[in-house]
């Protein structure tokens, strides 16, 4: 038996060893997971106050950076993160939310199994699924919620914490209600995005309770007003944040982050298809394992999916860009999980019950997750030490980092969404990093405009440029398409090298 294997039979004990092994599980998972290195994807945009806080660079004059900050407590974790500590320490965090996320899911199934449980194999078969199943991106699409809402992802963001509502489903199968409702509040309060999934799951713990015939169960009415006023201060604060200058001006960047930025989070239209109407299927098969299994789990799913099937109908029926920006149907980030955990459950249970009348199929199973286990463990490695291996810094990257001062600004086309984070300098604009108050949207939109204008064609324009240069200081100009011709007049040609060029623009 593989050392990974014996540590997922562990998976479900609280002891140091367990602890230990769990922490083993994290950094198996994370290796077999499609992560990614500093700083790509949404860090560019969740990171950026926090380094910006921290004195990274030249971030803190970058205007983005500027803008209201909705997540304050991420902020600071990310600023404590870049405070004298090495950036190991951020993979570090993620492995034990991943570790988290699998405990979480083990538990539940062995919840969701009867007497299978019991057997010793049941959190092995589980968990090397669990973990299989999230190879090469097989994850986004089998756990992830609908809408790309997703617990996992290839970095280190606020939406990764929401690992602790499926550790809050186990603290409250365990009896122990009042911490689920504390825990619960965690995510919330990290992410205002998870207001609501946060508080349908409170709500749904509280009417499980209730229902429970152990009355001991119920929490008390004071940690539950607590936990629910816990779990709206994001929000409070977001609102209080982003308060609209006009009701034309907030109407105007709502249609510009629901319909133009975000469609694909923001507009039922947009988002339901193949696959969310399987995990919808699925719900509902789970729903009804769950009412054979336990009440608990039941009323946790049917409240949920009926919180989420019901705030989603009003905002397509309204074509509500505020309801669409809430995204109620972000529920589904634990509930899909919640599902997946007690089919596997019961199709492992079921695998079990009949391995054991055979004893053949039983060691032919034992020596299939071995096997499974090494290969996509391996190709983990392989895709890993592909993708972090330390490589030289691009010659343009290093030149921006080196010449940079308290006067550099740069364009670049807004879909170059890394270079931000990777230079160190503060940049016009990029289509992924855009601000929630309505008058900041709407100037991120204009920049955006402006830079789109100005890497449209086959050459830079150079009267956009010229405007962006009057408008906004802009200092620099960075062309990452070797192909495109830049012919305008008062730009200095600085660098070029393999893929890059930059000119200093004269004012």
């Amino acid at each position: 038996m593989t050392p990974a294997v014996r540590a997922l039979s562990g998976a479900g004990t609280a002891s140091p060893a367990g602890a230990f092994w769990l922490l083993v599980l994290g950094a198996w998972f994370f290796l077999v997971f499609p992560t990614e290195p500093l700083y790509v994807e949404n860090q560019n945009t969740k990171f950026l106050h926090g380094m910006a806080l921290a004195g990274i660079d030249h971030l803190d004059r970058d205007w983005t950076a500027g803008t209201i900050d909705v997540m304050p407590v991420f902020t600071g974790i990310v600023y404590l993160l870049h405070v004298g500590t090495p950036s190991a320490v951020i993979y570090l965090v993620q492995m034990v939310l991943f570790a988290v996320f699998l405990y979480a899911v083990i538990e539940i199934a062995r919840f969701a199994a009867g007497r299978a449980a019991d057997h010793p194999m049941f959190p092995i078969v589980v968990g090397t699924l669990v973990v299989a199943s999230q190879f090469s991106n097989g994850g986004a699409r089998v756990w992830a919620g609908v809408a790309k809402q997703y617990l996992l992802g290839p970095a280190l963001e606020p939406q990764s914490f929401g690992v602790f509502f499926l550790l809050a489903v186990v603290l409250f199968l365990k009896h122990r209600t009042e911490a689920a409702l504390w825990l619960t509040a965690l995510p919330a309060i990290i992410h205002p995005g998870y207001v609501v999934p946060a508080g349908t799951l409170i709500l749904a713990f509280t009417l499980a309770a209730w229902l429970d015939e152990d009355r001991s169960r119920r929490p008390r009415l004071p940690v539950l007003a607590l936990a629910l006023a816990a779990t709206a201060a994001s929000m409070v604060y977001l609102g209080l944040m982003i308060l609209p200058t006009s009701a034309e001006t907030w109407q105007q960047a709502n249609e510009i982050l629901a319909k133009i930025r975000i469609p694909r989070h923001a507009v039922p239209a947009e988002w339901f298809d193949f696959d969310a109407g399987a995990k919808v299927v699925g719900l509902i098969l789970a729903l009804w394992l769950a009412w054979q299994r336990s009440a608990q789990l039941f009323w946790i799913i049917a409240f949920g999916f009926a919180t989420a099937l019901g705030l989603t109908l009003v905002t397509a029926a309204l074509d509500s860009n505020e309801l669409g920006m809430i995204s109620p149907w972000r529920i589904s980030v634990y509930l899909v999980p919640l599902a997946l955990a007690i089919l596997l459950a019961r199709t492992v249970a079921a695998i079990l019950d009949r391995s054991g009348e055979a004893p053949i199929m039983y060691r032919a199973m034992g020596a299939a997750l071995t096997v499974l286990v090494v290969a996509v463990t391996i190709r983990g490695i392989i895709e890993k030490v592909a993708l972090y291996w330390p490589e030289a810094e691009p010659a343009h990257i290093a030149y921006m980092r080196e010449t940079g001062d308290e006067t550099t600004l740069y364009v670049t086309s807004p879909f170059d969404m890394n270079i931000r984070l990777e230079s160190g300098q503060p940049q016009l604009v990029s289509w992924k990093s855009h601000p929630y108050k309505d008058a900041e949207v709407l100037e991120w939109y204009r920049r955006y405009q402006l830079a789109e204008r100005i890497f449209r064609g086959p050459s830079i324009d150079c009267a956009a440029l010229d405007k962006a240069i009057q408008a906004y200081g802009v200092t620099h100009l960075l062309v990452g398409d070797a192909g495109k011709a830049m012919e305008c007049i008062g730009a200095e040609p600085t660098f070029g090298g393999a893929g890059a060029r930059i000119y200093r623009l004269l004012p």
